[in-house]
C-alpha cells in the first residue's frame, strides 16, 4: 500500500453556505494528514465559479484505486 495525494475536482449547482463547507470538511478530515498539510495543500479549495477541488489521502495499492477511493470518499461526504 501507497499513500496517494488525490484532488477531486467538482462543481456545485447551487452556492455552497459556510455551515456546509464547514460540514463537508469535518467528514473528510481524516483523510488530510501531516503530508497533505506539510506540503501546504488545502482540503477544500472552492472557486468564484461554483467549482472546487477536494485534496484527500488514500491509502492504496496503486494510483488508480487511489483515485476511485478518493472520489467515493467525496461523494459520500457531499450526499
Amino acid at each position: 500500500m501507497t499513500t496517494f495525494v488525490i484532488t477531486v475536482p467538482g462543481t456545485f449547482i447551487s452556492g455552497i453556505t459556510d455551515s456546509a463547507r464547514s460540514a463537508l470538511e469535518r467528514k473528510l478530515s481524516s483523510q488530510h494528514t501531516d503530508v497533505s498539510e506539510s506540503e501546504g495543500l488545502n482540503l477544500l479549495t472552492l472557486h468564484e465559479d461554483g467549482t472546487f477541488s477536494v485534496r484527500l489521502e488514500v491509502d492504496a495499492p496503486d494510483r488508480y484505486e487511489a483515485e476511485l477511493d478518493a472520489t467515493r470518499l467525496v461523494s459520500a461526504a457531499l450526499k
